[in-house]
């Protein structure tokens, strides 16, 4: 159904039953990642797919967000949870510490499908989640 997207969020897409608090979170986090306030757009995003069981896809916005915004105050904290749910990291008493060849590991896995490229793959998270919630059609139709 969806070749050229990570594995994950193929399954979360597949797996999704769409609500309308997703509709209005969707909404929200297009229109402030489209209207300059990315960082919020992006970490509302992730929290969408973290909700849905989807912390795969839910890391790789985080990830690709880190990359491109300039106050990532609100994703740092994203990051790192999901890094210690995906076993990629341990909470220690004064943060957290993070396996960085497991991250590399996990990151090669996942992004396999999108050539490694972790940009590509949560545009593709975003536009998905768009065409899902009806914002827009569905790109892989």
């Amino acid at each position: 159904m969806f070749p050229l997207v990570p594995q994950s969020l193929a399954n979360a897409l597949r797996d999704w039953q769409v609500t309308d608090d997703h509709v209005a979170r969707v909404r929200d986090a297009t229109a402030r990642i489209e209207g300059g306030d990315a960082a919020r757009g992006w970490a509302i995003l992730a929290e969408v797919f973290e909700r849905l069981g989807a912390t795969a896809v839910a890391l790789m916005i985080c990830r690709f967000a880190l990359t491109v915004v300039g106050v990532p105050d609100r994703l740092y904290p994203l990051r790192d949870r999901y890094l210690i749910a995906l076993g990629l990291a341990t909470a220690t008493r004064f943060g957290i510490e993070i396996d960085h060849a497991a991250v590399d590991a996990w990151a090669a896995r996942e992004l396999a499908a999108v050539g490694g490229d972790e940009a590509r793959a949560a545009r593709y998270a975003l536009r998905l989640a768009g065409a899902k919630v009806g914002l827009e059609r569905d790109p892989a139709a």
